[in-house]
Formats: C-alpha cells, sequence, structure tokens
C-alpha cells in the first residue's frame, strides 16, 4: 500500500493521509544511498522480462 503524507505536522486522522490506490509490490526496497539505487535501477534493466 502506498500512502501519501498531505499535510507536515499534526495527526488529523481523517485528512492527514491519501490512499494513492496502487497495487501492492511484491518486493519493496527502502535505500537512500544513490550508488545502491544506480546499481538497483542497473540490475532491474537486465532482467528478463
Amino acid at each position: 500500500m502506498h500512502l501519501l503524507r498531505t499535510q507536515p505536522g499534526g495527526f488529523v486522522p481523517d485528512d492527514s493521509i491519501a490512499d494513492m490506490g496502487q497495487t501492492p509490490a511484491e518486493l519493496v526496497i527502502l535505500c537512500s544511498g544513490d550508488s545502491s539505487l544506480a546499481l538497483l535501477a542497473e540490475a532491474a534493466r537486465q532482467l528478463p522480462e
């Protein structure tokens, strides 16, 4: 599930999160390093379709 925070700061139960309506992924990777992301992008390009 992908959620987008629509309002920074305090918690407002009804208005603070918007459901993007995306389907779940088979795999989720959390990473912020540019070199790791570049490596993953290159590996994904080399995968068969």
